[in-house]
């Protein structure tokens, strides 16, 4: 999986073509492209938020040899009607 930092990396190299893009069909796809880098380096930031919070969640619980979590440790409990 990319880490934040690569999609960061990918965001700059479309950043640093769109000068030299050949046309507005390719302008208009570099900056779509830019737009989508910086959204999943965001959400990859955000998820490893989430996955550190877990791990504190589940510290206190036995873990899997090969480091899986138990989908009840993850997943949300059901609300009570």
């Amino acid at each position: 999986m990319y880490s934040a930092e690569r999609c960061r990396a990918q965001l700059a190299e479309c950043r640093n073509l769109l000068p030299l893009a050949q046309g507005k069909a390719e302008a208009t796809l570099l900056t779509t492209l830019i737009r989508s880098w910086k959204m999943i380096a965001n959400q990859m930031d955000r998820y490893e938020v989430i996955m550190i919070e877990n791990k504190r969640v589940i510290s206190d619980e036995e873990e899997h040899p090969l480091g899986i979590v138990p989908l009840a440790v993850v997943l949300p409990k059901p609300l009570k009607k």
